[in-house]
């Protein structure tokens, strides 16, 4: 937490992994290793993709100048900060029009740490039979501690972003009930937590790619000790 504080506090500053070890007084060796066990990242990417996420939030409310905002930032020249910006939101500055929040990475607090560093997880690669989504409502956000399932639709025009979040339980038939059907969905993971928050936000962070996904939706299923997501087949 002494790291991680230390990048915060110095986001607009050259730092490395030296720096932050030297923070939390321990060795660079010892720190860096453990921060990558912890928090399922180095050092180095943590730090380049809070200044990015940063940086992008101000370009998109400010609109000032890139050059400015890339030295802001501790990027050595701006060619620098648009290789970085390019390679995380696959775009230059520049080009950038509709924001995508599902690539912001936010700083990591400790009860996100503490879910990273007992996180159990496997991939799958299963289909899941025809089944409906009986929608129960809507939702603001991934709610905490539920025994509903969710079903997150993606933006039509931008697949980093979500335009909607529904509640609702995955069954084999929905009478009676608003409903969607699948046909072709499978598993693509399973977490052994059902703290969907922070499921979310770590499967945004780490795994999911609109690139290659075939469909504008996802599904979370929650089980007793264990959540599933289901992506279109």
């Amino acid at each position: 937490m002494k790291g991680l504080q230390y990048i915060e506090d110095n986001l607009q500053k050259t730092i490395g992994v030296s720096d932050v070890a030297d923070a939390s007084a321990y060795s660079q060796f010892y720190f860096a290793r453990e921060f990558s066990r912890l928090t399922h990242i180095s050092v180095y990417d943590y730090i380049q993709r809070r200044k990015l996420s940063e940086s992008y939030r101000e370009l998109f409310k400010t609109r000032g100048k890139i050059v400015d905002l890339a030295f802001r930032y501790g990027f050595q020249s701006h060619e620098v900060f648009t290789r970085a910006f390019r390679k995380m939101f696959g775009e230059n500055p520049s080009e950038a029009k509709v924001c995508k929040p599902l690539l912001l990475f936010d700083p990591i607090g400790e009860d996100y740490l503490e879910f990273l560093s007992g996180l159990r997880m496997e991939y799958l690669s299963a289909e899941v039979p025809a089944c409906r989504f009986a929608v129960h409502g809507t939702a603001q956000s991934f709610p905490v501690n539920t025994d509903e399932d969710i079903l997150v639709l993606f933006a039509p025009d931008n697949q980093y972003a979500c335009s909607c979040i529904l509640r609702g339980q995955l069954q084999e038939t929905a009478d009676h009930v608003l409903s969607f059907g699948f046909n072709c969905l499978r598993h693509q993971l399973r977490i052994y937590s059902t703290d969907l928050p922070h499921i979310a936000r770590f499967y945004f962070n780490t795994v999911y790619d609109a690139a290659v996904a075939s469909g504008n939706y996802l599904i979370l299923k929650t089980e007793t000790a264990h959540t599933d997501i289901l992506l279109p087949d």
